[in-house]
């Protein structure tokens, strides 16, 4: 309702600007154009100036990461600096124009009204979103449900029983399908794999590559062990090579462990001498605590991979890959803080205490042991807190 009431003003507002403009006299609308351009030009160049720098900072601060998310995944902040610049571009035609007489006074009004609001109620909108969304809580919240709409996506919860391949794949002879470029592997194409392998059903496929890895040139990407009278033709070859495809980024829509690298990041960054704030670490353990558990109820591995033949084999991570993705390097970096060593203890009991699957929950319990945590090292009350969360997770 408050909502409602604040847009029925602001309308209110421009329509009486509007008016008002429109009714006045004797008014050079050229300068007051010319003025226009020159308030919005400095706003602008000023504005994003202090956005990239802002953006660099809180980059240095959290992780590189998040800089090509503003501007990539944010259409947000493009859609203001488009509509600032359209205000100028308009400005500048209604002059070159010469649609600056009294007559034609509508132009240059709707040009001058257009930038009073955005001064007015557009740019300190725009500045309270650059101040929230580039908050520690907000980043790790955006990381965390690009993470959980991509298991959505890819995972499912019910069980899933492979077919058995002919082991007797491994004596055959191979043919190596090798990269032509480098960088990342973003996506595998699942369908086109199956197509090749439809035409070559008494061959094997086997991929080791995940994505989310770097890509040497001349790396090979897939491997076919099969007849020699039945090879893989040219055209074959370079579907499936097609079928990975590497950029020089990793993608957040397809790679699980990229989401976590960047939490992981964040926290490393946060437990750092150079900005101890243990408190943003644990945020990021809090987020990846869900992540943990939701991958940790799905069923491995993805439906992608759940729907190839037989023949086929693609490496894909399982949850162990991905609860030591999420959970090693953060010990080794805050092993000496109490602080941060009892919030991945509390992260690990709150997961395996909701848990259902029981291969899982010993994974978990695996990384808790293989961490040989010695509370020894801490003040009595912190060791006390630690023995007693160790206690919990064994039992």
């Amino acid at each position: 309702m408050k909502r409602i009431f604040y847009i029925i003003v602001i309308l209110s507002a421009l329509i009486g600007l509007f008016w008002a403009a429109f009714k006045a006299q004797n008014v050079d609308y050229g300068e007051l154009l010319s003025l226009n351009i020159s308030i919005q030009t400095t706003i602008v160049v000023t504005t994003f100036t202090f956005v990239l720098v802002s953006i660099q900072l809180a980059s240095v601060q959290f992780s590189p990461r998040i800089l090509r998310n503003f501007f990539a995944k944010d259409k947000k902040i493009g859609l203001v600096l488009a509509l600032f610049v359209c205000n100028i571009a308009y400005c500048l035609i209604v002059k070159l124009l010469g649609l600056k007489s009294e007559e034609h006074k509508i132009f240059p009004i709707i040009g001058l009204v257009y930038g009073i609001a955005l001064v007015a109620i557009l740019l300190p909108l725009f500045f309270a979103y650059i101040t929230n969304a580039m908050n520690v809580g907000t980043i790790t919240q955006k990381i965390a449900l690009q993470v959980l709409k991509t298991i959505d996506e890819n995972y499912d919860v019910e069980a899933f029983t492979p077919e058995t391949a002919n082991s007797s794949w491994s004596i055959l002879p191979e043919t190596a399908v090798k990269s032509n470029s480098m960088g990342y592997l973003q996506y595998i194409d699942y369908s086109t794999v199956n197509y090749i392998a439809e035409k070559h059903k008494d061959a094997f496929f086997k991929s080791n590559q995940i994505v989310g890895t770097f890509i040497q040139p001349n790396e090979t990407l897939i491997t076919m062990f099969g007849r020699k009278d039945s090879p893989l033709t040219e055209v074959e070859k370079a579907m499936l090579r097609n079928a990975f495809k590497i950029g020089k980024y990793r993608s957040a829509e397809n790679d699980l462990n990229y989401g976590i690298r960047q939490l992981v990041d964040i926290a490393i960054k946060a437990i750092s001498p150079a900005v101890n704030d243990p408190t943003t670490a644990i945020n990021c353990l809090n987020y990846i605590g869900v992540i943990v558990h939701c991958i940790g109820n799905q069923v491995f591995p993805s439906m992608n991979a759940q729907d190839l033949l037989s023949n086929i084999s693609i490496k894909e991570p399982d949850f162990k890959h991905i609860v030591n993705h999420s959970f090693d390097q953060i010990y080794f970096w805050g092993k000496g803080d109490p602080i941060v060593v009892l919030a991945i203890l509390n992260t690990i009991h709150q997961i395996i205490e909701d848990l259902d699957n029981i291969e899982h929950r010993q994974v978990l319990l695996d990384e808790v042991k293989d961490m040989e945590i010695n509370p020894s090292i801490f003040s009595p009350e912190q060791r006390n807190l630690i023995e007693k969360t160790l206690k919990k997770i064994s039992n």
